[in-house]
C-alpha cells in the first residue's frame, strides 16, 4: 500500500510542481498589472467592468479601503444570494417548481457560497432550480473567491513593498482574476470534463435505459460549468449532494485524478507567485516545502486507516479485500479516495469523493485535523495564501525568540502590533469551533440532528464547525445539518471565521506595507530554506494539537480506542 501511495503521490506533486511555475508568473503579471499593460485590449476589457465606480476602480487602496470593499462585496453577494433563494418558486428556469428555501436554509446557503465557504445543508439536484445553480451559486463561487485571491495578494504586496501604505484596488483585483484567470481555465477545465463524460445541459432530468432495461430518470443540469470553478477555486459547492462521487460530476478515475491537481494546484501556483512578488522564489518554495511535507504524512496515515478493513466486518468472518470499502466510490477505490479526502480537507476544497463518515477513526481524524490547521497546508483560492503567511510570520518570530535575533520577515521588523494582528487571525476560527461544538452539545437541537451515538456522534459536530469556521465546507456526513439551531450557528460561523481573519491579516499587511524593507541579511533571519521549511511544520502542527487535541480526543481517538481495543465499548 506505502508504495502504490507514494508512487500516486509522486505522480500529483509532479504534476502540480511542473505546472505552478508558469501558473505562478501567469498570476503574478495579472495582479501587477504587467499583463494587462503589455495588451491594452485586456485593460479596455477590465475597464468595461470598472467603468460605473470612476477613479475609485483603478486607484490604489491602503488597508481599511480594501478590507472594507471586500467586506461590502461579500455582503452584497450574501443578500443577492438570499434573495434568489427565496424566491426561487417565482424565477425563471426552474422546470420541476423547486420551492423558494426556507429562511434559515437560505441565510445558511447565502453566507456559505457569499464567503467561499459553500457548505451545503440541502441535496443541490433535490432543492435548487436550475437558476439558482447557474446564475447564482455557481456565478457567486467565481466572484467570492476571486475575492479570496485578492486578499491574498493584497496581503503579499503588504509584505514586499517598502513604505508603501497602499496595497491595491480590491475592486480591479477581483475583475483581473475572474476575467483574466477563474473564466478561461474554468471554461477549458468544463470542456474536459464534458469530454470525459461530464454532463452539461439546460435539461433538469436525462432519461436512460438501464442494463435490466428499465427507464430510469437522473437529476441533471450545467453541472460541467460549476465543477470546474468550484475545483479550480478550490470550493466544494457540487451540483449533487454527493459531490464528486457523482458519476455526473466525476465520469472517472482519470477526472478524479484531474480534479486533485486543480485543487492543489492553486495554491502552488499562489506560493510561487508570492515568491516572484518577493523577488526570491526561494521564499515561495519554503513553504511550498513545508506544506508538501505535512500533506504527505496526512495523505499517508488516511491511506493506511482506509487500506485497513474494519475489524468489525473481519471478526464475522469476511475477507478484509482492498481495505475500508464502506462509503467508497467503486471505480476510485480506498487509494484516490484517500487522497481525495485528504486533498480536498487540507486545500479547504470541501470537496468530497467518499464519506467521510464511513472512514475509520483514524482516516477520518486526520481528515479533521487538516481542516482545523486552517487553509494552511495547500490552502486554496479563499484565505490561503494570507493565512499560510500568517503562520510565516509566527515561525519567523518563534526561530527568532529561538536564536535570540530580532524577528524579521522579508527584511521588515515584525512588532507587537503585527504579532497581535496573526493571533486574532489564528484564533477566531478556533474559538468559533470549539464555541459552537460546545453550544451543539448542551442543547438538544444540536444533540438530536446526529445520527450517531457516542464518539462518533461528537465527531459529527466537531467536524461540522471546524469545516465552517475555517471556510472548507467539507461535510462530514451522518449530520442532520438542515435546521434552524444548525443553519444558524454554522451560518454566523462562516461569516465570523472568513471577515475577521481576512479583516486581521489585511490590517498586518497595511501596517508591514508602511515599513522599510532592509535587505541587510545580518538584520534578519533566513527564511528560504529547509530550516524555516521545518520550523513552519513545528509550528503549524503545535498550534492546532494544543489547541484541538482535547476535542480530538473525545471523537476520533477514543472512537479508535474502542474500535481496536475494545476499550469502553
Amino acid at each position: 500500500m506505502n508504495a502504490s501511495a507514494l508512487l500516486l503521490l509522486a505522480g500529483v506533486f509532479a504534476a502540480i510542481f511542473t505546472l505552478s511555475v508558469p501558473l505562478g508568473i501567469y498570476m503574478s503579471d495579472v495582479f501587477d498589472g504587467s499583463l494587462s499593460r503589455r495588451h491594452p485590449w485586456m485593460l479596455r476589457a477590465e475597464s468595461v467592468f470598472l467603468f460605473p465606480l470612476g477613479k475609485s476602480g483603478r486607484e490604489p487602496m491602503e488597508w481599511k479601503e480594501y478590507c472594507a470593499s471586500l467586506l461590502v462585496f461579500m455582503g452584497v453577494g450574501a443578500v443577492f444570494a438570499y434573495a434568489v433563494l427565496r424566491l426561487q418558486g417565482i424565477l425563471p428556469f426552474n422546470p420541476l417548481a423547486r420551492a423558494g428555501l426556507s429562511p434559515d436554509l437560505a441565510f445558511n446557503t447565502a453566507v456559505s457560497f457569499a464567503t467561499s465557504t459553500t457548505w451545503q445543508s440541502y441535496a443541490g439536484e433535490q432543492a435548487m432550480s436550475l437558476f439558482s445553480q447557474a446564475a447564482c451559486l455557481t456565478v457567486l463561487t467565481f466572484f467570492s473567491s476571486a475575492s479570496g485571491v485578492a486578499a491574498a495578494f493584497a496581503f503579499a504586496r503588504g509584505l514586499v513593498q517598502n513604505r508603501n501604505p497602499k496595497i491595491g484596488n480590491a475592486w480591479e483585483d477581483i475583475v483581473r482574476c475572474v476575467l483574466w484567470f477563474f473564466l478561461p481555465v474554468a471554461v477549458a477545465v468544463a470542456l474536459l470534463f464534458v469530454s470525459q463524460g461530464g454532463v452539461q445541459t439546460l435539461e433538469p432530468m436525462i432519461t436512460v435505459r438501464t442494463v435490466e432495461g428499465n427507464l430510469q430518470n437522473m437529476a441533471a443540469g450545467p453541472v460541467a460549468s460549476q465543477e470546474a470553478i468550484r475545483l479550480l477555486a478550490v470550493t466544494g459547492g457540487s451540483f449533487f449532494a454527493a459531490n464528486s462521487a457523482h458519476p455526473f460530476a466525476t465520469p472517472s478515475a482519470f477526472i478524479c485524478l484531474v480534479q486533485v491537481i486543480l485543487m492543489l494546484l492553486m495554491a502552488s501556483g499562489l506560493v510561487f507567485a508570492y515568491g516572484r512578488m518577493a523577488g526570491n522564489v526561494r521564499q515561495g518554495f519554503a513553504i511550498l516545502l513545508g506544506m508538501a511535507v505535512l500533506f504527505t504524512v496526512a495523505f499517508l496515515l488516511i491511506a493506511a486507516s482506509e487500506g485497513t478493513a474494519n475489524p468489525l466486518v473481519t471478526t464475522l468472518g469476511a475477507a478484509p479485500g482492498p481495505g475500508n470499502m464502506e462509503g467508497k466510490e467503486v471505480r476510485f477505490g480506498p487509494m484516490l479516495t484517500s487522497l481525495f479526502a485528504a486533498t480536498s480537507a487540507a486545500s479547504s476544497a470541501g470537496s468530497a469523493a467518499g464519506s467521510f463518515d464511513s472512514m475509520l477513526p483514524a482516516g477520518g481524524g486526520v481528515s479533521l485535523w487538516l481542516i482545523q490547521v486552517g487553509d494552511v497546508i495547500f490552502g486554496g483560492a479563499r484565505s490561503g495564501l494570507y493565512t499560510m503567511l500568517g503562520l510565516a510570520i509566527v515561525a519567523v518570530f518563534v526561530l527568532g525568540m529561538l536564536i535570540g535575533k530580532a524577528p524579521r520577515y522579508l527584511g521588515k521588523k515584525i512588532g507587537a502590533y503585527d504579532m497581535k494582528m496573526v493571533c486574532v487571525a489564528l484564533l477566531v476560527p478556533s474559538i468559533c469551533t470549539l464555541i459552537g461544538t460546545a453550544v451543539a452539545c448542551l442543547v438538544p437541537a444540536g444533540t438530536g440532528a446526529v445520527t450517531a451515538p457516542g464518539p462518533h456522534g461528537f465527531t459529527q459536530m466537531l467536524f461540522a464547525f471546524s469545516s465552517v469556521s475555517s471556510n472548507n465546507g467539507a461535510a462530514f456526513g451522518g449530520l442532520a445539518a438542515n435546521t434552524p439551531f444548525y443553519n444558524t450557528a454554522l451560518g454566523i460561523c462562516m461569516w465570523l471565521g472568513r471577515a475577521l481573519t481576512m479583516t486581521a491579516l489585511l490590517a498586518v499587511a497595511g501596517n508591514m506595507a508602511s515599513k522599510p524593507r532592509q535587505e541587510n541579511p545580518n538584520f534578519g533571519l533566513s527564511t528560504d530554506g529547509p530550516v524555516f521549511s521545518f520550523i513552519f511544520i513545528m509550528v503549524a502542527v503545535l498550534v492546532s494539537m494544543v489547541t484541538f487535541f482535547p476535542a480530538q480526543s473525545l471523537g476520533p481517538i477514543v472512537e479508535g480506542i474502542q474500535l481496536f481495543w475494545g476499550f469502553g465499548s
